[in-house]
């Protein structure tokens, strides 16, 4: 995977840059940085070996996402252990 990132750095300047997380969410964490040391996203784009998808920039704003990803994730692995009353 890889992210392809079009901003605005601090001093209004455009700037294009990719790079290659190991995971989603080390991405996103590093997005989201991005954004807290003053840029302002205006293009994020995730690519695979068959796709691109555009990514809502308004998620990222400067807060790690991470953890409450992972926090999600352990919630709905619990959910799904868990007998259907019927």
């Amino acid at each position: 995977m890889i992210l392809f990132i079009t901003a605005l750095d601090q001093r209004g300047v455009y700037r294009s840059f990719s790079f290659q997380p190991d995971e989603l969410e080390t991405g996103f964490d590093r997005l989201s940085t991005i954004v807290g040391k003053g840029y302002i996203l205006l293009k994020v784009e995730l690519g695979d070996a068959e796709q691109f998808t555009l990514l809502p920039i308004d998620a990222f704003d400067g807060d790690e996402l991470s953890t409450p990803i992972r926090t999600l994730e352990i919630e709905w692995q619990e959910a799904l252990t868990r007998p259907v009353d019927r």
